[in-house]
């Protein structure tokens, strides 16, 4: 069973992704992604699922077990509808999983705090969505690349 440290090296390159993008797509430090990438430390469970997400590969393979390395597309949706349905009623969730793409941009408004929308906006960046904290956003209207979904956190779904 290969280290972490030494999958995740595996996979950024493969990515071609650098240590400061990775950083940035996660939200996490950059001084912890170093102790990660040199193999002094291991993230806990939510940081390997952000790593995991934003380099587009299972959590299995990344923590050394014998797994295939990419998630298949039917795998993404289904993390999507899970993350969606830890923030939203289930059948509000499911509806938008199946409407959401990688071209739709996706504003979050509403609640802060571990289940709000900075924390949201970042675990669905690790998936690979276009996903933007908004302050007072409207119900929905065009975007640049194409419709735009609004989440209110603290309100129903629109």
């Amino acid at each position: 069973m290969q280290e972490f440290y030494i999958r995740l090296k595996k996979a950024m390159k493969l990515r071609n992704i650098s240590q400061k993008e990775l950083c940035e797509k996660t939200g996490i430090p950059k001084s912890a992604m170093s102790q990660y990438v040199s193999g002094s430390f291991k993230p806990k469970q939510d940081r390997t699922y952000l790593i995991a997400k934003a380099l587009d590969v299972s959590i299995a393979w990344l923590l050394g077990r014998d797994a295939p390395i990419d998630l298949k597309e039917g795998e993404k949706k289904q993390e999507l509808k899970e993350l969606l349905r830890t923030y939203l009623a289930e059948e509000t969730a499911d509806k938008l999983a199946g409407i959401i793409s990688k071209d739709t941009t996706i504003l979050i408004d509403g609640k802060q705090g571990p289940t709000g929308k900075t924390t949201l906006c970042r675990k669905l960046k690790a998936l690979g969505y276009d996903a933007q904290e908004q302050w007072k956003a409207k119900k929905s209207e065009e975007h640049d690349n194409g419709f735009k979904v609004v989440i209110f956190l603290n309100k129903k779904i629109i």
